[in-house]
């Protein structure tokens, strides 16, 4: 997952107009992707917990993750102490664990979405953002603001969307991103999917069923056919909004109006097109991660039913005609890896790295669950790689076997500091125990200050 702050942008830009070629000059290897990687347990035999996300945040890339715990009415969070050994948890006391009050009364925990910032308007301090559901089906909005030292400053709540406009069922979970608070949810009711983004417009208006509100809520795609929960992303340059999503087991991009037609959104003010088609064997899974920095690129699952297998997946966009897939060959999509048997929910987190690198942390079943990651065997400059496509590098970061292994990889979160290094907050399952632990795996620079640059 990456957070970013931007104003909405319905602009043209040069990220859409120009092609990109998959040809072009590549930078780089990157120095993070040699980097060994080590792993520990931040809190033992945790038990259940949901809505996992990790970040780095302030000029000392303190990393975080935060989640809940279904029935509690509380976000739990714990970060890398800067001094070692004077936390509360993890190995050698080097993390804090803690939680506040969230106001979260009867909700049901599986529809919500937590988002972890770092405030920009202060170096050190953590904006923490819970997006849930009510019983009353309002969307409701929890923030809390943390000061320099990671103390709870300020928090409060407040419903931001009344889904009965819209529809009264909730799709999947929100995407969200930081200031000035965009959000995008798939809603179904009456017979119909609907995909809706939700940001500051700056007028009044009761589109999100608010009353007085400055926030716009859009309707920008709408089917009988399934849309799966989408993923909203900003490009951190040019202010480019987009939406993946998935549609009829397909997946497309939703994007403002830039030069080609409108055919979706307000007034035909948005063009949604597709980036993969699903056919008689095969669809995509829903749930997709857009990523945007220079470009888009987009991960996603494919179920081919002639194997019964999942197959990670990676589209980027490169330009009209520059493509193998999308709409008008536009997109450059990759296989990577089959994770393994369609029976299986896998989890994968996409980022892209400074060097514009695809890095992708991701579940595969190998006797049992295994955590890995996939990269393009550019970003380390060996070739070929030793995924199923000879062009992208595997790297398991999580594994065992034996007689009783355990398994490694739900809830996988990841997150790339700013200068490449990988967080990665996962849980591992121990079948013999029945336990769960919450885990972390991560690379450092040092030995000594776990997750911070220098």
């Amino acid at each position: 997952m990456n957070w970013k702050k931007m104003l909405v942008a319905v602009v043209t830009v040069f990220i859409i107009l120009i092609p990109f070629s998959v040809k072009a000059t590549l930078p780089d290897p990157s120095p993070a992707a040699s980097l060994p990687w080590k792993r520990e347990v931040v809190q033992g035999d945790i038990g259940s917990i949901s809505n996992l996300s990790v970040e780095f945040i302030g000029e000392s890339q303190i990393s975080i993750l935060v989640y809940t715990i279904p029935g509690s009415e509380r976000i739990y969070y714990a970060y890398n102490e800067i001094i070692p050994g004077t936390g509360n948890c993890g190995l050698n006391d080097s993390w804090f664990c803690g939680d506040y009050n969230t106001y979260t009364r009867d909700v049901d925990h599986s529809l919500s979405n937590i988002a972890a910032f770092a405030n920009p308007f202060e170096t050190n301090q953590l904006l923490l953002r819970l997006t849930y559901l009510h019983e009353s089906n309002f969307l409701m909005r929890v923030n809390g603001f943390y000061d320099d030292d990671l103390g709870i400053d300020f928090s409060g709540y407040a419903p931001i969307i009344d889904l009965n406009i819209f529809g009264d069922t909730l799709i999947g979970v929100p995407s969200q991103l930081q200031e000035p608070q965009q959000l995008s949810i798939t809603t179904y009711g009456d017979g119909m999917y609907k995909l809706v983004y939700r940001y500051f417009s700056g007028v009044v208006n009761p589109s999100c069923g608010m009353g007085k509100d400055y926030f716009q809520c859009d309707v920008i795609d709408s089917s009988m056919a399934a849309i799966g929960p989408p993923s909203l992303a900003i490009s951190p340059i040019e202010e480019v909004v987009g939406i993946a999503y998935t549609k009829a087991g397909s997946l497309y991009y939703a994007h403002p109006v830039g030069i080609d037609e409108g055919n979706c959104g307000p007034a035909d003010s948005w063009r949604c097109a597709f980036i993969h088609t699903s056919g008689p064997d095969t669809f995509v899974v829903d749930g997709v991660d857009l990523e945007i920095q220079n470009t888009m690129q987009v991960a996603f699952l494919e179920n081919k039913m002639n194997t019964s297998e999942i197959v990670l997946n990676l589209a980027k966009f490169v330009g009209k005609g520059y493509g193998n897939c999308g709409e008008f060959n536009d997109w450059w999509c990759e296989e990577i890896e089959s994770l393994g048997e369609d029976t299986r929910d896998y989890a994968f987190s996409l980022e892209i790295d400074p060097l514009e690198y695809p890095v992708i942390a991701y579940s595969y079943l190998e006797n049992p669950l295994k955590l890995g990651l996939a990269y393009p065997t550019d970003r380390t400059g060996v070739s070929p790689g030793n995924c199923d496509n000879s062009s992208w590098f595997c790297q398991e970061i999580a594994g065992s076997s034996g007689i009783l292994p355990s398994s490694y990889g739900e809830l996988t979160t990841f997150a790339l500091s700013t200068v490449g290094l990988g967080f990665i907050s996962y849980l591992q399952r121990i079948p013999s125990t029945m336990r769960t632990d919450l885990m972390i795996s991560y690379q450092e620079f040092t030995t000594y200050m776990p997750l911070i640059t220098h």
